[in-house]
This record gives C-alpha cells, structure tokens and sequence, in this order.
C-alpha cells in the first residue's frame, strides 16, 4: 500500500500515478518514474455502459469482449454472442448486498474478486457445466478495506492496481513474487507496518 501522496490514480498508459503537490510520478515495472507533463494523473474511471442481456453496469469487460456482472452473490458472464452463465458464489466468496463489488483480471486468466471488508476471491472462468467458474483461493491476510474505491485494473507489468480513498495505492502482484527492482523500493519501516498488521 502506497499512501504517502496528495493523490492517486494513473496516466494514459495505465500505469498507477501518485501526485504529490504538482509532481506527479508513475510506478512502471521497475521503478518510479516522473509523468510526462503532457500526461494528466487520471482519477475518475470512465464508466462502462450496461449489456441489455443484464442490468446495471458490468464489473468487468475482459479483452475478448465478455461482460461480468453482480459480483455480490453470483457472477453473471455474458459473452458477445450472448451466452449467459450465472453462478452463485460460493459462502466464502459471497460479498454483502450492502457492499459494491469488484472485479479485475490477470493476465494469467484469473480473475480477482473485491467484495468483502479484508478480503480478495481469486477466481476462474471455465464454462464447464455445471460450474462456470471455479474459485481458486480466498486472501486475507494484510488485504487492507478499501474503501472510496476509484478504479481496479490490470496495469501494463501485470499487477492488479487499487486506487481508493483519494490518495492510497495498493499493488497486488498476481504471481505472489514482488519483483527485485520494487522490492528493493520498500522501505524497512513500511516492511515492518505491514509484518506487525
């Protein structure tokens, strides 16, 4: 969790951006870097209009054009030829109808499933029948409770970004393995934070 900025967000390439004062710096696959000054941080998502096969907004549009919706007590996909699989989440991955749900994919095919105080479902799509999905793990441990949050995606190295609460950062690393060069970024008192939660 990154929280040391003015604000957060990302830069027209995805990137996940943090503003401080009228600085503004971008963490590509390897480092920090400063934006462009033609490059605005962006904070507000533009949003996804709805499928008529389904109501309210999608979660998700993946690469192939396939469309997730509810994410609170199932997940409906509908692909662009209109086929439609509706399957309800398992208890330990169920959210709350009170709570705004989530979604985001790697690159690997999964996708991660934000519905829930302190906690994050990793799931994945197999149209099988007679479960579309299959839920793969369920993390709890140092997920912080997101709250305002402005946008989940997929960043261009692969990780899974949170920008929430105007100016807080998180990076998920799907692999589970925090690469050397952002590793070595972290400082010492941060580790410890984290370590003592």
């Amino acid at each position: 969790m990154i929280d040391t900025g003015d604000s957060a967000g990302w830069n027209k390439s995805d990137w996940p951006a943090i503003g401080r004062g009228t600085a503004h710096w971008i963490i590509d696959d390897h480092d920090w870097a400063p934006m462009d000054q033609g490059d605005p941080l962006q904070t507000v998502s533009a949003p996804i209009h709805s499928a008529p096969a389904a109501s309210g907004p999608p979660l998700l549009v993946d690469a192939d054009g396939n469309r997730y919706y509810d994410g609170r007590l199932t997940i409906t996909f509908v692909s662009p030829s209109g086929l439609r699989r509706v399957w309800p989440l398992p208890d330990q991955a169920a959210g709350s109808v009170d709570r705004p749900a989530y979604l985001a994919g790697d690159r690997q095919g999964h996708l991660f499933l934000f519905n829930s105080v302190g906690r994050i479902a990793r799931l994945r799509l197999t149209l099988a029948d007679p479960q579309p999905f299959v839920l793969e793990s369920v993390f709890t441990n140092h997920v912080p409770d997101f709250q305002d949050v402005r946008r989940i995606w997929c960043d261009p190295a692969g990780r899974i970004v949170v920008t929430y609460q105007g100016s807080h950062l998180a990076l998920i690393f799907p692999t589970g393995q925090v690469p050397r060069e952002i590793e070595d970024k972290i400082l010492p008192q941060d580790l410890r934070r984290i370590e003592a939660q």
